[in-house]
């Protein structure tokens, strides 16, 4: 054997034991069968918060073009200036990411970020048109506070369910925020169109974010379930 083949030989049979002492760890707290994860009131928590916050993600994507445009900026800008909000939210995932992983804390994360979008989209609203360059920055903190609760967002599920149990609760976790990914724009459009303000319905958006967050608070979270076994 290669000494090449060797070393995958042995990153995988480490990543494999890695994962097996995580899942044996977790499973010391509690092991739930697939109908105990889809009948637990904290999975269901979960589901609803997901829902609520994938609202948020469509609703921005779709109609962050025509906010920017209406806040004066030329055509030929507006892709620009929406990816430069893009690119902050991108280092503030990464250090996010890593700052819940070296504390080993999840839940507070995931509602930090959450109430950072819902702040942001309702900063837009008192901010108004006027300022332009303040309102920008009001949006990117919204997507900063989307882009980093969403990736933790799945560290508390996968933390709690294992086997079936994960596959099942995941799953309807997932369906649920599809549907929160259709509901969203739908939303902002219905709003905007019955009332003529994007305000009204940035702030329809922001409500989904404070659901989620008051949701994950009260479903908690178990730390033992984040204490990582040591490298072997």
């Amino acid at each position: 054997m290669s000494q090449a083949a060797a070393s995958e030989s042995g990153q995988k049979t480490w990543l494999v034991g890695r994962l097996a002492a995580e899942r044996a760890r977790r499973e010391a707290v509690r092991k739930y069968t697939l109908g105990e994860a889809l009948r637990n009131p904290k999975i269901w928590m979960m589901t609803i918060a997901y829902f609520s916050v994938e609202i948020v993600p469509f609703g921005l994507v779709f109609f962050m073009l025509l906010i920017v445009k209406g806040l004066g900026v030329s055509t030929t800008q507006v892709g620009i200036v929406s990816a430069v909000s893009y690119l902050f939210t991108f280092v503030a995932m990464l250090f996010w990411g890593w700052h819940s992983d070296r504390t080993g804390e999840r839940t507070w994360h995931v509602v930090g970020a959450c109430v950072v979008c819902a702040g942001g989209l309702a900063a837009c609203v008192v901010i108004g048109v006027s300022h332009p360059i303040v309102t920008m920055v009001a949006l990117t903190f919204a997507a900063i506070g989307l882009e980093c609760a969403l990736p933790l967002f799945w560290s508390l599920p996968s933390a709690i369910l294992t086997g079936a149990a994960a596959a099942g609760g995941i799953a309807l976790i997932n369906s649920a925020g599809g549907l929160g990914g259709w509901f969203g724009p739908t939303l902002f459009g219905l709003v905007k169109d019955a009332t003529g303000s994007d305000n009204i319905g940035l702030l329809s958006l922001a409500a989904g974010p404070v659901v989620c967050a008051i949701l994950l608070v009260l479903a908690g979270h178990d730390r033992r379930l984040e204490r990582i076994p040591p490298r072997s």
